[in-house]
């Protein structure tokens, strides 16, 4: 009896082992995610730039207009 039982925890500690090492897996994946939405954001911001000044450009156009 007591060797079954002995089995049976080290089929449990096993079980414990895999799930934890899944989980690490899991989080790794997360963090990868977090990496390319940050990226993604960058790039966004590099580009808003541009369309910032076009937007002035067409703000000041619009003032002279009036003026004439």
């Amino acid at each position: 009896m007591q060797q079954q039982q002995q089995q049976q925890q080290h089929m449990q500690q096993q079980q414990q082992q895999q799930q934890e090492h899944m989980q690490q897996q899991h989080q790794q994946q997360q963090h990868m995610q977090q990496q390319q939405e940050h990226m993604q954001q960058q790039q966004q911001q590099q580009q808003q730039p541009q369309p910032q000044q076009q937007q002035q450009q067409q703000q000041d156009l619009s003032p002279r207009e009036e003026k004439t």
